[in-house]
């Protein structure tokens, strides 16, 4: 089974957003144990702050990635794939030891450094999301990947 955390730079706050988390988290369970960590964003006044704030916000990333996990960074700017290519790359990862962290980072990104530091980068669309719905649809996709792999009614 394979061992997932999902880590972003933001709080789900109660509602839909929270409830549709828990929900896909819960659909989870029999393909994946899934864990959602969310970091402190580090609080700023303008763009000139970018350098500061992701450099505290990576150091509070790293310190929540297991040793031996494979990261993946979410990242609007770099390679996005559909859904039964996205299963194929979850099972390879599955085969290499299941253990995957993906990082969503806060509202300045995450430096070039920390990108080029990630085992794969993956693009949910060339648009940007709220953070609370990028998870979602993360999970989401996460969700129809493990259907698709075990051949389950989901994914037509």
């Amino acid at each position: 089974m394979m061992h997932i955390r999902l880590i972003s730079v933001s709080r789900t706050k109660s509602g839909p957003y929270k409830q549709l988390l828990d929900e896909y988290v819960k659909r989870l369970n029999p393909y994946a144990k899934v864990e959602v960590i969310e970091v402190k964003m580090t609080s700023f006044t303008n763009e000139s702050d970018r350098e500061r704030v992701r450099k505290e916000e990576e150091e509070r990333i790293q310190g929540v990635i297991p040793d031996g996990y494979r990261l993946l960074v979410l990242d609007e700017h770099t390679k996005s794939v559909d859904s039964p290519t996205f299963s194929r790359q979850v099972s390879k990862w599955n085969d290499d030891g299941g253990k995957l962290a993906i990082v969503i980072g806060g509202p300045l990104g995450l430096s070039d450094a920390f990108k080029s530091s990630a085992t794969d980068k993956l693009s949910l669309s060339p648009m940007t999301f709220p953070h609370e719905l990028a998870k979602v649809v993360f999970l989401e996709q996460l969700f129809r990947a493990f259907t698709i792999i075990k051949n389950k009614p989901y994914h037509y």
